[in-house]
């Protein structure tokens, strides 16, 4: 049995609603284009599954995390 991180189709399910706004759709997009390939992207799904995706705050807080602390990108 998968966990729901190794599943794509929890993942994209868990994203319906949050590619509406730019600030979310670009965040994601920055996000799985660095670490899709790395150690880190089974921790950042499993992250964003546990998420309260109706808590836009939440939903900010996880993008900041993984894209400023962990990825180093610069806060704009």
């Amino acid at each position: 049995m998968h966990e729901a991180a190794d599943d794509p189709a929890a993942i994209l399910a868990a994203l319906e609603g949050h590619l509406e706004t730019e600030e979310f759709a670009t965040s994601m997009y920055l996000l799985w284009g660095l670490i899709g390939d790395t150690g880190y992207a089974a921790d950042a799904a499993r992250e964003w599954l546990a998420l309260d995706h109706r808590d836009r705050d939440a939903v900010r807080g996880y993008y900041d995390h993984w894209l400023f602390e962990v990825c180093g990108y610069q806060r704009p």
